[in-house]
């Protein structure tokens, strides 16, 4: 893939269960939680996640050198610890998560993890009919993700297709155009474009 010109570069795992159990299938974390209570227990969990970006990273770079390391999309609204964090940051170009919470919560967070990591945040996958990011606008919520510095960028998941889950897509279930959110996406999409020629500018 290290020659496709459309690549940007390369996600782990989805929504990793680190210290905390997926629902609905009851998945147990990757590490019993309980261990964080100890030094012992974080410095193992800080070399067990060493150990798992160090040889991912590897095994990219000993192929591709160009391309971003976006690490794994970590779920924003779950548990995460600091020892995940700091194991990846020398591995990783990018913090990635995925928040289905308001978007004004989704900017807080991202605040955070960026002074935590010193690293940029990418908002890896937003939508669905559940939580307050649906109430947002997408003109609204662009809007808000543009103006932080720290924020690169944002992937609209499924954002082509409407259904049941994605109250919002280009395309609704019978694969006809949603022209009312084209139209919102088009106008928000170039007041970005415009944002961005001027901050290059300037």
């Amino acid at each position: 893939m290290k020659d496709d010109p459309k690549l940007i570069g390369y996600f782990y795992t989805d929504c990793p269960i680190w210290i905390h159990s997926r629902r609905p299938e009851n998945k147990p974390p990757i590490f019993d939680p309980e261990l964080l209570t100890s030094e012992a227990g974080r410095k193992e969990l800080f070399e067990l996640a060493t150990h798992y970006y160090r040889v991912t990273h590897d095994a990219i770079r000993r192929y591709d050198q160009n391309h971003l390391i976006l690490g794994d999309r970590y779920e924003g609204r779950a548990p995460l610890a600091k020892e995940v964090l700091r194991a990846a940051v020398p591995f990783i170009d990018v913090l990635c998560f995925q928040n289905f919470g308001p978007v004004a919560e989704v900017a807080g967070s991202f605040l955070h993890w960026h002074e935590v990591t010193g690293l940029p945040v990418l908002l890896a996958d937003a939508g669905g009919k559940k939580g307050g990011w649906q109430r947002d606008t997408y003109r609204h919520k662009i809007k808000t993700l543009r103006e932080l510095p720290c924020c690169v960028g944002w992937h609209l998941c499924g954002a082509y297709l409407r259904n049941h889950v994605r109250q919002a897509g280009v395309r609704d279930q019978r694969l006809q155009p949603d022209q009312r959110f084209i139209d919102e996406m088009t106008a928000a999409n170039r007041e970005t474009a415009d944002f961005v020629r001027r901050t290059a500018d300037y």
